[in-house]
């Protein structure tokens, strides 16, 4: 099981933000720190590009409330 979270953080006067993150495996069998690596990469890598798109579609909707 994967679990973790993240917070996010306005910085210097908001045109910035800071991104603390935490990943955890959990898997009911004994794996190779290697292949535990790997996935909490990849997963983190995934979580990333999910969360831009979803901030970037929170841009567009606000900029449309603001134009129309």
């Amino acid at each position: 099981m994967l679990e973790g979270y993240w917070e996010l953080y306005p910085v210097t006067e908001g045109t910035r933000t800071l991104l603390l993150c935490q990943l955890a495996l959990d898997s009911s069998i004994p794996l190779p720190a290697r292949v535990v690596k790997n996935y909490l990469e990849k997963s983190f890598s995934e979580a990333l590009v999910s969360l831009r798109e979803q901030v970037l579609l929170g841009e567009s909707a606000r900029m449309g409330a603001v134009t129309h």
